[in-house]
């Protein structure tokens, strides 16, 4: 997916090592509880015991414990804060790895956010330990912090739940009460691991009662076409086109990239109602544009491009708003050079100023290619 300014999505992180980067941890407030017993069930074995801390990179760690720290976030410019994330040595090739689990178990929430800061080296060949991701998973059941939950959403979908025997608990996730933890689970889930529970988890998120971890859980079926699990992804997705919130929006911008077998027409079809009436276009506009514009730049059929064309110069009406209409600039010669040409002329001498000088940079780029 492509992005705007005005669109802040988030990059899905590599496969391996690192915090978390896709959906932002600010800290929110948050219900204190820990998952309860009902909500969560314990593993079928009891976790292995804690691997011994390795002591440099726990006195580095205690380094940073006199640094200011104001909602969850540590003074960035502290000295002892510095070492913790500037030291490369005790963590490379995956040394500090145990340690920083061992510390994500620990009481003490200081702790527990300089381990979230520092992340796994390779948190998938990690996590690939069963005994490890029993580890992990027992950690996030307990987390109530907003900004290491956030980490550890992430951070859980490298285990293979179906070998470790966590299925039951990965669907519990779904339920968990922090939402920057749901949240980042939504995000990275479908990308990583698309077995039927994490199915069955991204369908319970979609759900979710924060507009945030929704939002996530729709882009994440954007993955679709890419395992055994296409069938049960794409269906979700295509019943996504259709919501009646804002949402929709972001589901067409999702299908637009999707790799379901006959998504770019339904994609078409449903951009062609929902912008008929451009009055009535709303805030999904920008991903309309874009999800127009997607499917543009990878049909092969004229008709499909003609068709999502003419969808982006409906956005490009003066009765859309001018967020909007920005954001189709780009896209016109994507999908019909000549047809680009003569609206970004006509644009170039729009009365929005400033859309109107957009529209003649792109236009002056357009006839240099």
């Amino acid at each position: 997916m492509r992005m705007v300014s005005i669109w802040c999505a988030a990059a899905v992180l590599g496969a391996c090592g690192g915090s978390p980067s896709g959906p932002a941890a600010t800290p929110a407030v948050e219900n204190d509880a820990a998952v309860s017993d009902t909500a969560v069930s314990e593993p079928k074995s009891s976790p292995p015991q804690p691997a011994a801390r390795d002591p440099k990179i726990e006195k580095l760690a205690k380094g940073a414990f006199d640094c200011k720290v104001e909602d969850e976030v540590f003074d960035e410019e502290c000295a002892g804060y510095k070492a913790w994330t500037g030291e490369e040595q005790l963590f490379a090739e995956g040394k500090g790895d145990s340690t920083i689990l061992a510390m994500l178990e620990d009481a003490d929430v200081k702790l527990r956010l300089l381990a979230a800061a520092r992340g796994f080296d390779d948190a998938k060949k990690f996590f690939a330990n069963k005994d490890n991701g029993v580890r992990l998973f027992a950690v996030a059941k307990k987390e109530t912090s907003p900004t290491v939950g956030h980490e550890l959403g992430g951070w859980v979908t490298h285990v293979d739940a179906q070998k470790a025997g966590l299925e039951k608990e990965l669907k519990a996730f779904a339920k968990h009460p922090v939402a920057k933890f749901r949240e980042a689970l939504a995000f990275y889930l479908m990308s990583r691991n698309q077995s039927p529970v994490a199915v069955e988890v991204v369908t319970i998120l979609l759900d979710d009662p924060d507009t945030s971890v929704r939002e996530r859980a729709i882009g994440s079926l954007s993955t679709g076409g890419m395992t055994p699990a296409t069938e049960p992804i794409c269906k979700l997705l295509v019943k996504q086109l259709a919501r009646p919130d804002e949402l929709a929006a972001s589901a067409l911008w999702a299908g637009s990239s999707s790799q379901c077998k006959g998504m770019d027409e339904q994609v078409v079809a449903e951009l062609e109602k929902r912008v008929s009436d451009p009055t009535k276009i709303g805030r999904g506009g920008i991903r309309y544009s874009l999800a127009a514009g997607g499917v543009c730049g990878r049909t092969q059929s004229p008709e499909l491009k003609q068709k999502a064309f003419e969808v982006l110069r409906k956005l490009s009406d003066p009765k859309v708003d001018s967020p909007t209409r920005g954001a189709t600039l780009d896209d016109f010669a994507r999908c019909d050079r000549a047809g680009a040409e003569k609206v970004l002329s006509a644009l170039a001498r729009d009365k929005d100023k400033s859309l109107a000088q957009s529209a003649a940079k792109e236009l002056a780029q357009l006839k240099k290619k």
